[in-house]
């Protein structure tokens, strides 16, 4: 069977997610952004107000200028046009850096065209040399924030940065001569804290995809767990309810290797009274193995439900023609243990490829139910033979029935736990210790295995009670054997 690879992160997720960041950070900056501007603009409003009355004047007269208020009305409303279209209208990322590339152009012009009203609003118009140099390097750090926060590429960060450097050098040539502090605050200054911000977000947008990729594997993992255990739910649910009253008694204990596994146990109480069980084993691990009980369990179903009181040699038989004719071709095959026994300790049983059973006799010896056939699968109907085997239980006597993943248990030298050890557990085991075997067995192999679980484990045991519970208590056994 192929292995399932591990979930990746697709681009249209990364590209939900830098949405998401884009729309979010956008809104945070153009909010400071905004609110910057407005400070700045009323200290301007209230200089222009104060300064007149300590008999002092202003440089720069820019309430009376028409050229510098629509600049600093073109501002505001470009910020306050941008804050409401990233709140309510744009969705997109793509759309978000179209309008952070905008913002950012409109604004950048508005500085660099106050700059220029200023020098035309100047009383003295032989302003100093380098006048023309702050707009740009208030554009750097306007950059440079932008960059700091919006999770875009370079490339996406240095698209304004080729409409504003030329623009500025056009307009600063017609203006006034350039200067020397004109060619190191273009050529050296400003380009700096530009490349500074590229370069920020060169390593933030890696990172964030680092980040994105983890945030999606934690929710996949959140999810594929929350699925694990409510399949484990629906797995668990088809095994039977153990039965603790009537002549014959039955109970079983399951540890998967992963959240589901496997193994799998049926059994049914028929109108006589007689138990029903056949335990299997797939191939396999984890999911992949239980899709495939899950399969084998509603034939196991059909199959009892149209023959209640069909014999294990019928019930191996059918089986093995299911798995030959469906599962084969995926390499998939399963060994099982099927019996059946009556309220009177008659027994009937196959073991297809199963470790062997074990009924231990009341004098404390064992009896080894060895393979009688080929494990389910493996060959056509034609050539598969069950070789039903009877044995007799009186009572006081039970069978002990286990897959593999009980005797490939290993230590901390790699020995398995094997099926000597189940034998010994079994023979050291005694009535009167109150802990069935099916609780005794599992606890030895956890004792014994070194860390965690390599196989699923699946111990069952089948005991046929003493007289005193009587014919009385087959119908409440009956009753217990009922799906949960």
């Amino acid at each position: 069977m192929k292995a399932i690879a591990p979930p990746v992160m697709s681009a249209s997720t990364f590209e939900s997610e830098i949405a998401r960041l884009l729309r979010l950070r956008f809104s945070w900056l153009v909010s400071l952004w905004l609110g910057l501007v407005v400070v700045q603009y009323g200290m301007a409003l209230a200089i222009q107000t104060w300064l007149p009355t300590t008999g002092a004047e202003p440089p720069v007269r820019w309430l009376e200028s028409p050229i510098l208020v629509s600049l600093a009305a073109a501002r505001l409303a470009t910020l306050g046009v941008a804050l409401v279209l990233v709140r309510s209208v744009i969705t997109s990322g793509a759309g978000v850096l179209r309008l952070a590339y905008w913002v950012l152009v409109l604004t950048g012009l508005c500085s660099i065209g106050a700059a220029v009203g200023e020098q035309i609003a100047m009383a003295d118009t032989s302003m100093s040399m380098g006048a023309m140099a702050w707009p740009i390097v208030g554009i750097a750090i306007s950059h440079f924030f932008a960059c700091a926060l919006l999770p875009w590429t370079p490339g996406q960060g240095i698209k304004p940065l080729l409409v504003l450097y030329p623009a500025w050098i056009i307009i600063t040539a017609l203006v006034e001569r350039l200067s020397v502090l004109h060619v190191a605050t273009g050529v050296f200054i400003s380009p700096s804290i530009n490349a500074a911000g590229l370069m920020l977000c060169w390593w933030r947008i890696s990172r964030l995809r680092h980040a994105v990729e983890i945030t999606q594997l934690r929710r996949q993992f959140r999810r594929s767990r929350r699925d694990l255990i409510d399949a484990r739910k629906i797995h668990e649910v088809r095994f039977p309810r153990p039965v603790c009253g009537g002549p014959i008694q039955f109970n079983y204990s399951y540890e998967p290797m992963r959240q589901v596994g496997g193994d799998f146990l049926h059994a049914h109480l028929d109108e006589r009274g007689w138990l029903h069980a056949a335990l299997i084993d797939v191939t396999g691990h984890g999911i992949p193995a239980a899709l495939t009980v899950n399969r084998v369990d509603g034939e196991v179903q059909r199959y009892y439900g149209e023959n209640p009181n069909a014999s294990p040699g019928d019930v191996a038989r059918a089986l093995n023609r299911y798995f030959h004719l469906v599962m084969f071709r995926h390499g998939i095959f399963a060994t099982a243990f099927v019996l059946r026994i009556s309220p009177e300790g008659a027994m009937e049983w196959v073991n297809a490829g199963h470790p062997p059973a074990f009924i231990r006799r009341r004098d404390g010896s064992l009896e080894a139910l060895e393979s009688t056939t080929f494990m389910l699968g493996a060959a056509p109907d034609e050539a598969f033979e069950p070789e039903m085997q009877t044995a007799r239980m009186d009572e006081d006597e039970l069978v002990v029935i286990y897959t593999d993943g009980a005797t490939e248990a290993v230590d901390e030298r790699g020995r398995q736990f094997g099926v000597t050890g189940v034998r010994q557990v079994v023979e050291r085991w005694r009535p009167d210790m109150h802990l069935d075997l099916s609780d005794l067995l599992p606890q030895a192999v956890g004792r014994y295995r070194d860390g965690a679980t390599r196989d699923d484990v699946l111990i069952t045991t089948v005991r046929r009670a003493p007289a005193a519970y009587g014919e009385g208590s087959t119908a409440v056994a009956v009753g217990a054997m009922m799906p949960a």
